[in-house]
């Protein structure tokens, strides 16, 4: 069966509007390169770099059941180059 070929008109968005989505797009940047990133969670990438670097993993059991340490360490697993290599030999 052959169809016609559609024709979707091209809308064009006023300056304004374009304007407004910069100014979203912008603050949502500002948001994610905040995210995460309060004084309690760089405490928390401290200490779990402190054990990774000692090998001393002492209370680390106890760490994971807090949201703060699982998030903390997912975020150097994925993002610090030097812990994804232990994880990844490990």
């Amino acid at each position: 069966m052959k169809l016609p070929p559609v024709h979707m008109p091209v809308a064009e968005w006023a300056p304004v509007v374009r304007e407004r989505w910069t100014v979203l797009v912008e603050k949502v940047a500002r948001m994610k390169a905040a995210s995460g990133k309060s004084d309690a969670f760089d405490a928390m990438l401290a200490r779990l770099r402190d054990m990774a670097s000692t090998g001393r993993f002492d209370g680390l059991p106890e760490l994971l059941k807090r949201r703060l340490t699982a998030r903390a360490l997912t975020w150097l697993w994925l993002n610090d180059e030097t812990m994804g290599i232990h994880v990844a030999a490990g």
